[in-house]
């Protein structure tokens, strides 16, 4: 198959902006940068543009939190040369409940732990399986989080006296609470905070440049710093138009809200080597790669679960592959790795769907279903009733969607 003849297909159809490489190890075999990084000077996106990563952020937290407990194993004198004694310890830790190490004194609590930090564990925050509400679900998160964005310990103070959605374990269920608790604990364990564990391990010795973990600020104000010069602005499009032109967002995300769950910026080629890195075993050691990939809860649907940040699909064609998406105000990213062709897959882009007229419609219409409709349903009526009142809708989502190369791609290597 010719990628790159596939790929140019694939974007001469459509009006895609942002980053797509997909790479064979190491070796880039597809590429396309396209659109604009700042539409204002007329600066085109590249290789090196660097992008907000959003939820692509949380393998590199999991990948933190287990060589943190990595770290802390060897810290307290176990060395077999086998490695089961370090393998045990680093299972006890992630077993442990989020009180043994965010207890009672803890200042991420702000004076008062909750009950459920004795119950829930680290591996369950991992996986989403904690019962946790997530903070992104609250109406504060779109109305105040913005102008006052709140920083992690006031963060953590929104959600810790909100009652658990379902017995933990029992279940799968999205929560950013879960890896804000996460970072909390990396800079507990490490003595240092969340940003500066990463710089030390993840960041200096793969060196990836243009990779960086920002603990507060939005956009524009990180682009005043040389670290971030090659960040884009974030763009969307109004949906519901037949043809829609792209404007700068009118507010940006501060990055102490997403934090672990979804701050990072960065570019293709560092997520290609921090890919590379990552599967090739020099992230950290095998084994904790290992405990990383085989810690998955089903996600409902044949094939596809997840395990540590990452999700788990796998087809007869391509056996076992890993992913992430990310979406934040202004840009939407995925990461895919397949094993079996030793293929990256890396799509960013700047550039996504908006428009306050399908906003309010879509409010509309939520609180207009039947809360007895299950999730598939409500979906299936709610995609019915947007497509019907906005008839440019499906086609601006194709059009505009560089992240969805990906899933075609996929979808030819499994056909061959």
């Amino acid at each position: 198959m010719n990628i790159q003849q596939f790929l140019s297909d694939y974007s001469a159809a459509r009006k895609l902006n942002g980053t797509i490489i997909v790479a064979e190890g190491d070796k880039i075999v597809a590429e396309q940068n396209l659109g604009f990084a700042d539409l204002k000077s007329g600066s085109e996106c590249s290789r090196d543009t660097q992008y907000q990563i959003g939820s692509v952020t949380k393998q590199f937290t999991a990948a933190a939190v287990l060589q943190a407990f990595y770290d802390l194993a060897l810290s307290s004198g176990t060395r077999p040369a086998d490695n089961t004694g370090l393998i045990s310890a680093v299972k006890k830790s992630l077993q442990q409940p989020i009180a043994y190490f965010l207890p009672e004194n803890s200042a991420w609590w702000s004076g008062k732990m909750p009950n459920w930090a004795k119950e829930v564990t680290v591996h369950q925050l991992l996986q989403h399986s904690s019962g946790i509400q997530s903070y992104t679900s609250f109406p504060e998160y779109k109305e105040t989080f913005f102008s006052s964005p709140p920083g992690q310990v006031e963060l953590i103070a929104l959600f810790k006296d909100r009652e658990l959605e379902f017995k933990p374990g029992t279940m799968f269920s999205y929560c950013n609470s879960g890896y804000i608790l996460l970072g909390a604990i990396v800079s507990e364990v490490a003595k240092c905070s969340f940003a500066e564990y990463l710089e030390r391990h993840v960041f200096q010795p793969l060196n990836l440049r243009d990779t960086a973990f920002p603990e507060n600020g939005t956009v524009k104000e990180l682009k005043r710093e040389a670290r971030y010069g090659k960040l884009a602005y974030g763009y969307e499009f109004n949906v519901a138009e037949e043809n829609p032109e792209p404007y700068e967002i009118k507010r940006y995300l501060p990055m102490q809200v997403p934090g672990p769950a979804g701050a990072m910026i960065s570019n293709a080629p560092d997520l290609l080597a921090w890919n590379n890195a990552l599967f090739g075993g020099k992230v950290m050691p095998s084994f904790l790669l290992d405990i990383m990939l085989s810690s998955a809860i089903s996600l409902g649907v044949e094939g596809s679960s997840y395990a540590y940040g990452i999700e788990i699909r796998e087809t007869a064609k391509l056996g076992k592959f890993y992913l992430h998406s990310g979406g934040i105000d202004g840009y939407k990213s995925i990461l895919v790795h397949i094993p079996k062709l030793d293929m990256s897959i890396i799509c960013l882009t700047n550039l996504v769907g908006g428009g306050k007229e399908l906003l309010d419609e879509l409010d509309k219409l939520n609180a207009s279903l039947p809360h007895t409709l299950s999730d598939q349903e409500k979906t299936m009526q709610l995609q019915a009733a947007l497509n019907s009142k906005f008839p440019f809708l499906e086609h601006n989502k194709d059009r505009f969607n560089a992240t969805a190369f990906a899933d075609e791609l996929i979808k030819q290597l499994n056909q061959e």
